[in-house]
């Protein structure tokens, strides 16, 4: 089936509006090399006019003032805080990761610099999943429970100032502005800069809560705002993918009802100012869709029978089934893997996590077994690196690292008894870096962050931690 697309661009450019901020917390302290702060310089708005004697003293004048104002041009926006001077605008640096502790309401901000916690920031309820912004400012809180989403500012930012970029340091605050729906839940970056967040809904509220979407940019959460919005007509464990005005959007053919909330097929929409209007209902049937990203033209959801790929061409969509043997509920991408899709998905007696390779650009299917990998073996933890190698952690403790290559997904390295589990979530999280090519993953049995090279599972650092960390997010500027 095709379907109608017509792409506008949507992209948000320019240099980055200061965020409403909350004063830092009181633990926070930020070091900077000495001489690299700058002074607060103020451009006249005007120049008098040159005259008579005077004119060597306003030519010195005129000099003084266009140096002050060439000064002034570049020091980013807002009340941000520029840590070095014009001439020094690349800060060597490898970013910060954000912490979420597990049934606690606050966000540790860990600098990888000074290898010391910069702050810890209070929530209004525990996180249950963290992310990244899509530029990696910002820690996205999504806390499902509370009904709420809370935007913290990593305080590392690099800025576009035309003839070069401009790397900032300042301390990690968190944002008063925050987005207050009905359980947030999926959060989908998209490789344009936009992410969509679904908010389930409550069937179980009286009356009943239904589903939604929000979409935002880096740029609209340093606004403090929304792209846009879609209110759905019924509660919903739900996604959304958006592309730009068109956002595809899960759907069901009835209202939600207690124990049957996932949707069955795909709408797409248009974005028209702030809000959608409905343009088409895909034909292609997916039950139980659970999980879902997009790669360069094409989506791939999961469905109960393995998934189904789209595929935009110009100003239509194109729909395929993907078979598999099991079901996918999880999707993943990698933006260093074009077109390339694994799905994840669990079997009983014994519980076993099944991996299927995706391709694209064939609409094939084929199934994926890490070396080693048995009956029995279940996926605790997953991340990409840098370079867009996945990384699985299994319940035993065994970590491996898969690479794509020559058209196929290999092992290239496994590692027995790599982390001792604990006896219950929260589990490991891994967390890439933006910066170089390494991870980060918690240990929450031994309350540490270990610092791994992902090729060689070498543990560079081991960094002690006064809490049993959960959620995991690296934040930064990525080279």
């Amino acid at each position: 089936m095709s379907l109608p697309f017509s792409a506008h661009p949507g992209h948000e450019h320019g240099p980055q509006p200061s965020p409403a901020r909350h004063t830092p917390a009181a633990a926070a302290s930020v070091h900077f090399p000495a001489g690299l702060g700058r002074p607060s310089v103020t451009a006249a708005a005007s120049v008098p006019p040159i005259t008579g004697g005077s004119a060597a003293r306003g030519r010195r004048r005129l000099a003084a003032l266009i140096t002050l104002a060439a000064l002034a041009g570049c020091g980013g926006s807002g009340d941000s805080t520029d840590t070095h001077a014009h001439t020094q605008t690349r800060i060597d640096t490898l970013g910060r990761l954000a912490i979420t502790e597990q049934d606690v309401a606050a966000v540790h901000i860990f600098d990888l610099d000074t290898r010391q916690i910069e702050a810890r920031h209070s929530l209004a309820a525990p996180a249950s999943a963290l992310y990244a912004s899509p530029g990696k400012r910002y820690a996205v809180a999504v806390q499902r429970t509370g009904d709420r989403v809370q935007f913290i500012d990593g305080g590392i930012w690099q800025e576009d100032h035309g003839d070069h970029a401009h790397d900032y340091r300042q301390g990690s605050a968190v944002l008063s502005w925050q987005i207050d729906a009905a359980a947030p839940t999926h959060y989908d970056p998209m490789g344009n800069g936009q992410v969509s967040i679904f908010m389930d809904g409550r069937l179980d509220a009286t009356p009943a809560q239904n589903a939604g979407v929000q979409l935002l940019s880096e740029q609209s959460i340093a606004q403090g705002r929304t792209i846009a919005r879609l209110a759905l007509s019924t509660p919903m464990h739900g996604l959304a993918q958006s592309f730009d005005d068109l956002m595809l959007v899960s759907a069901r053919s009835t209202p939600a009802v207690a124990n049957d909330t996932l949707p069955d097929h795909l709408q797409l929409y248009r974005r028209s100012g702030e809000s959608y209007q409905l343009a088409a209902t895909l034909s292609s049937s997916c039950p139980r869709m659970h999980g879902g990203t997009s790669s360069g033209d094409y989506t791939l959801v999961g469905c109960e029978g393995g998934g189904l790929l789209l595929k935009r061409e110009g100003d239509s969509f194109t729909e395929t089934p993907i078979t598999t043997a099991n079901r996918m509920a999880t999707v993943l991408s990698h933006a260093a893997v074009p077109h390339q899709f694994i799905g994840l998905g669990n079997s009983t007696a014994p519980a076993t996590t099944h991996f299927f390779a995706v391709d694209a650009s064939t609409a094939t299917a084929t199934a994926l077994q890490p070396e080693g990998w048995a009956a029995g073996t279940t996926r605790r933890a997953h991340g990409f690196d840098r370079q867009g190698r996945l990384l699985i952690l299994d319940n035993h403790g065994t970590l491996y690292t898969l690479q794509f290559s020559q058209g196929r997904w290999t092992t290239i390295k496994r590692t027995e008894n790599f982390i001792e589990l604990p006896d219950a979530a929260p589990w490991p999280t891994l967390a890439a870096s933006g910066a170089e090519d390494r991870v980060y993953m918690t240990d929450p049995r031994q309350r540490q962050l270990l610092r791994v090279d992902s090729q060689t599972h070498q543990v560079e650092h081991r960094e002690q931690l006064d809490f049993s960390p959960a959620g995991l997010s690296w934040l930064g500027i990525t080279r």
